[in-house]
């Protein structure tokens, strides 16, 4: 950061002068001075300006009259009190140090004696003012909001524990020392899945996909694996001992591959106790072989679901771009009002030829939103997918009624606009 503003040929100069471990000589190099007083007031860090006593205090009056003020060496008291202050949850992920040098400068154990008397006044007194502003603001105010490790140096009675220690990914836990421990909320989306399904934080505290319909009819969590097995023969779902995860693994939850698995058994099936489950929870189109032929473990799954620092998203190989759920891949039906809305004439099965010049996201608020949308924005017709929530709009129409072949248009309707 505090080169920020050189050239290349200044940066490049600066790498063959200082090394990493020489902090001294980086600090003295030109141009790395008052990077904080430089910034405060307009500038980059390197920036080759000379800071005087009236741009020092027009960089006192700016961090003065700031919105918020955190330290860096209190990193999960700032987070913390920036999200008391403005709102919302703070995701785990806040509270993890990136710095790749982070691990580096423990083990080096760097002290300010390394600068080898080096002195930045207009920082140092920078610095002293954001740390008092900070300590006003918040800490003499409110008590600390984060109870949780700050730094090896803090010696305490009690050490809190960590959310990953918990093994939680979401949700508020006891910290062990008398106060809560936030380990934030899950995202919207985070696997290869149409925009109908949802994620949300189980009672055990993980971040897991569920399909809202299902859920409402008692078919995607239960208090065991028998509890669901239940729900699911009560509904003449199938399900497959040997093929489920969530049978193999005595989960409580059903994972999306199983769910997927089922709709794809129950459309294919000739039973017309299987068929009329289809027909209520799942939209039937192309079989998901990319699902079936691998379908993701649960081990898999919990990973691609893992917000600890340590495991990357997407790293599961199941869930990979080559398997996506595309919308005409049979599949549950995650929005329990498709099927309840009378559409009438208007609406009509397929697609139409022409001119696309908008697509919105409308979750399960679906065809009457999509048609006023339409209307609101002048378009001639409007096309609806039941598979991924999406609203098309259109002019200049060609062509109605198309379809193609092999369910591509299977959960498609479309609407003429007058």
């Amino acid at each position: 950061m505090h080169s920020d503003g050189f050239s290349m040929e200044e940066f490049a100069e600066l790498s063959k002068t200082c090394n990493s471990t020489d902090p001294a000589c980086y600090a003295n190099f030109p141009g790395i001075s008052h990077c904080m007083t430089k910034m405060l007031i307009g500038h980059r860090c390197s920036e080759k300006i000379e800071v005087d006593k009236s741009m020092f205090e027009k960089a006192k009056q700016n961090l003065e009259k700031m919105a918020f003020v955190g330290i860096v060496e209190d990193w999960n008291e700032a987070v913390c009190q920036f999200h008391k202050t403005f709102g919302g949850v703070p995701n785990q992920g806040s509270f993890t140090n990136v710095n790749p040098a982070f691990q580096n400068m423990k083990n080096n154990k760097l002290q300010v004696d390394f600068l080898k008397n080096h002195h930045d006044d207009f920082d140092q007194e920078i610095y002293k003012l954001a740390k008092k502003e900070f300590q006003t603001r918040y800490l003499s105010k409110n008590k600390r909001c984060y109870k949780a490790e700050l730094d090896i140096a803090i010696s305490t009675k009690c050490w809190p524990t960590t959310c990953e220690a918990l093994a939680k990914q979401c949700g508020e836990w006891p910290d062990g020392c008398g106060g809560v421990l936030v380990c934030g909320v899950c995202p919207l989306q985070r696997l290869t899945l149409p925009t109908s399904w949802r994620v949300e934080c189980s009672p055990e505290g993980q971040c897991l996909h569920s399909c809202p319909y299902w859920v409402e009819s008692g078919i995607w969590f239960a208090h065991d694996v028998a509890g669901l097995v239940d729900r699911l023969e009560l509904q003449s779902a199938p399900y497959d001992i040997e093929e489920n995860e969530f049978m193999i693994k005595q989960l409580s939850y059903m994972p999306p591959s199983d769910a997927i698995w089922i709709c794809d058994a129950a459309c294919e099936s000739s039973k017309k106790s299987k068929k009329n489950f289809a027909r209520k929870f799942c939209l039937c189109g192309d079989r998901p072989l990319d699902f079936l032929r691998e379908p993701p473990s649960a081990r898999s799954y919990l990973e691609t679901m893992d917000l600890k620092p340590k495991t990357k998203i997407y790293k599961s190989q199941p869930y990979n771009s080559s398997r996506l759920l595309k919308e005409q891949h049979s599949q549950p039906l995650c929005c329990h009002n498709h099927d309840k809305i009378v559409l009438g004439e208007e609406w009509k099965e397929g697609m139409v030829e022409a001119d696309y010049f908008a697509t919105y996201d409308l979750g399960c608020r679906e065809y009457t939103t999509c048609a006023k949308l339409g209307s609101k924005l002048d378009a001639e017709a409007v096309v609806f997918s039941r598979a991924t929530n999406l609203c098309h709009l259109a002019r200049k129409v060609r062509k109605q009624g198309i379809f193609g072949s092999n369910h591509e248009q299977a959960g498609k309707m479309y609407r003429i606009l007058n």
